[in-house]
């Protein structure tokens, strides 16, 4: 191996970082996507296929902000032969939030002290809407964010991870 290469195996110097950037799912906040595709698919009349990293622009769409809930709630309806009101399609898409322990809020409290700390997340409205709901019983919405210098939300923000003008928006 060369020395170039070698360099990045090497233990990183903690007084070289100025922030570290967190993501919600799979990260903080515990979630299982397949929970999503079996709740969808439990009320679709045809095959429903989502998955994280094989999802359709509908998807895309709503994690940019670009579509708003109730569109998306009629595209999944027309698409997927999917015959559910507002309320049960919500509680399906959201069955992939599952919880946030108290250690991951603590941990970002500890962590806070020393650095700048940020959250960059791949989401949509009616994702936030329930895990405002879940981290509540960690802590309060509210207080969970302010463990945050900004929590940047790519519906929020028009771009999601891995688009490079995600991270542009959270290093400017």
């Amino acid at each position: 191996m060369n020395g170039q290469n070698s360099s990045l195996l090497q233990r990183p110097n903690l007084e070289d970082i100025d922030a570290i950037i967190f993501d919600l799912g799979g990260v903080l906040l515990n979630i299982d996507y397949h929970a999503t595709t079996k709740a969808l698919a439990a009320l679709a009349r045809q095959e429903f296929g989502y998955s994280q990293h094989h999802q359709s622009q509908l998807f895309d769409q709503f994690e940019r902000g670009e579509v708003q809930e109730a569109r998306f709630r009629t595209e999944l309806r027309q698409v997927y032969g999917i015959d559910a009101d507002d309320e049960q399609l919500d509680e399906a898409w959201n069955a992939m939030l599952l919880d946030m322990p108290c250690e991951r809020i603590e941990l970002l409290r500890m962590l806070s002290k020393r650095w700048r700390i940020f959250l960059l997340s791949n989401t949509n409205a009616i994702h936030k809407a329930a895990f405002d709901q879940i981290v509540q019983h960690a802590a309060s919405p509210h207080d969970f964010e302010d463990l945050f210098e900004v929590a940047y939300y790519s519906h929020l923000i028009g771009a999601r991870k891995p688009e490079p003008q995600a991270f542009d928006r959270v290093c400017k």
